[in-house]
């Protein structure tokens, strides 16, 4: 067996190659990533752009109401 390491042997490859694939390969998971999440919000987008108005329209979430309760009677209040 020789002195020499593996990487710096010439017909094997070099550290630095093996250093730039792993750190391509990690960029190229980074960007799948990064590009899976902004398609995922991008179809969210266009899914509760493709829903009709009536289904935007939402009570206040600042409402409280409050039920009487001697006559069952609805007593809204604002907080």
């Amino acid at each position: 067996m020789s002195d020499k390491e593996w990487y710096l042997e010439d017909y094997k490859p070099s550290l630095r190659k093996w250093i730039f694939q792993n750190m391509a390969m990690g960029a190229t998971y980074a960007a799948l990533v990064l590009f899976g999440l902004i398609a995922i919000i991008l179809i969210i987008n266009a899914i509760g752009k493709a829903l009709p108005d009536e289904s935007k329209e939402a009570a206040d979430p600042n409402r409280v109401e409050l039920i009487e309760p001697v006559t069952g009677e609805i007593l809204p209040r604002v907080i």
